[in-house]
């Protein structure tokens, strides 16, 4: 094959990850604006309604380690395109419009997008090596566009066609994602991963990563779930609370791309860590304490901070690993332990506003577990030093 061809289909490929990843998070992202509208038309406590965004959350933590095992049977292009089929599969069942339709969607998509993103670690590992770091960045980046594109628009779908049909329409994105990834990815840029790849189940560092993906995660699955009902009792419109959740969601591509313009082989990426997280912290306590004083800039603050700390998360797993299904293993515990964590996230919080008087007690509790995140990322030592730094944890 010629060079220019060559380039032309790696391209082409590279566009077929993004669009896969975009299908990441709509199915989340899309029920927080329209969170309060679905709670009042099914009669829906807050707990009940925390359901619809907790059962994602843990199905990506229970089925995130099956992925090396659907990966050794089908394939790795097989398994991503069945995966994405999956989510849009389960997106769909919210045409239903009823509560028993969006418990089973949740627990659809939870599954799907706990196989797909180990799938694509493994798949940017393998045909991207040299430059794994930045490819990462890019598919987080499409990940979070989806969430922001989903954020920004779901209110007005709704609107538009009524919230079952509003939901139901992201399955369109997946069905043509999962359409491309098979038109147009060839069988022999993605080997099947004969070898099942053990957990680093004990490793110490890879329990450190568990814990602080979890935390991160609360906080970000009850922001998605809770920043728009929040705002709505704080006086905002429907639709501008969720321009405020579009704000956070789109920044999130923003701290993204921040995170891929950063050196591929950085030895040290605590910096980058630390300072995500601290922008994280001064969100959620400006929210906390005055909510209505510059709500943009603590979206802004929070959207950048959270997915630029989600960003080097993910690129953590390629730098402790050395082969791409070892990098599957690494991001399937991660991820499968980290989103088991995550999952009492939206639920407690709707918990907690159904025991308080307002929503304040939520971004309290995420404000001191920020800053519990903040601490545990100068434990994350760095990338030369991780064989000497697994010894000493």
């Amino acid at each position: 094959m010629s060079s220019p061809s060559l380039i032309r289909n790696q391209t082409y490929t590279l566009w077929c990850v993004f669009l896969v990843a975009l299908n990441l998070r709509p199915a989340l992202a899309s029920l927080g604006p329209i969170l309060e509208t679905l709670r009042n038309d099914l009669n829906l406590s807050h707990g009940e309604a925390g359901w619809l965004t907790t059962l994602p959350v843990l199905c990506m933590g229970i089925f995130s380690p099956f992925a090396m095992q659907l990966c050794a049977r089908f394939g790795l292009k097989r398994a991503v395109l069945l995966s994405t089929v999956l989510i849009g599969s389960a997106t769909l069942l919210r045409g239903l419009g009823n509560f028993s339709g969006l418990i089973i969607s949740s627990i659809g998509t939870g599954a799907g997008i706990a196989l797909l993103s180990p799938l694509l670690s493994i798949f940017v590992k393998q045909a991207y090596s040299s430059r794994s770091a930045r490819v990462s960045s890019w598919t987080t980046s499409a990940l979070c566009f989806g969430a922001g594109l989903a954020a920004g628009t779901s209110a007005l779908l709704s609107a538009w066609l009524g919230w079952p049909n509003g939901l139901a329409c992201w399955s369109v994105l997946a069905f043509v994602a999962a359409w491309l990834w098979w038109r147009v990815v060839p069988y022999t840029e993605v080997v099947s991963v004969a070898q099942r790849q053990t957990m680093p189940w004990r490793r110490a560092r890879a329990w450190l990563l568990v814990f602080i993906f979890g935390l991160h995660s609360v906080v970000f699955y009850v922001l998605l779930a809770w920043v728009a009902p929040a705002y709505i009792e704080y006086g905002k419109s429907a639709a501008d609370a969720g321009h405020l959740l579009g704000v956070f969601a789109i920044m999130q591509v923003v701290g993204t791309m921040l995170v891929s313009t950063l050196p591929a082989a950085q030895r040290e990426r605590r910096p980058a860590i630390l300072l995500c997280s601290s922008c994280m912290l001064i969100g959620l306590f400006g929210v906390w304490k005055a909510p209505l004083v510059a709500p943009e800039l603590m979206m802004c603050l929070l959207g950048a901070g959270t997915a630029g700390f989600f960003s080097l998360m993910l690129i953590l797993p390629l730098d402790y690993s050395e082969t791409p299904s070892a990098a599957g293993a690494w991001t399937a515990m991660m991820c499968g332990g980290g989103y088991v964590i995550a999952a009492i996230g939206p639920v407690l919080a709707g918990w907690l506003r159904d025991h308080s008087a307002s929503y304040h007690s939520v971004f309290m509790l995420l404000s001191l577990i920020s800053a519990v995140v903040f601490v545990c990322c100068f434990l994350l030592a760095p990338v030369s030093l991780r064989s000497e730094a697994s010894r000493a944890l």
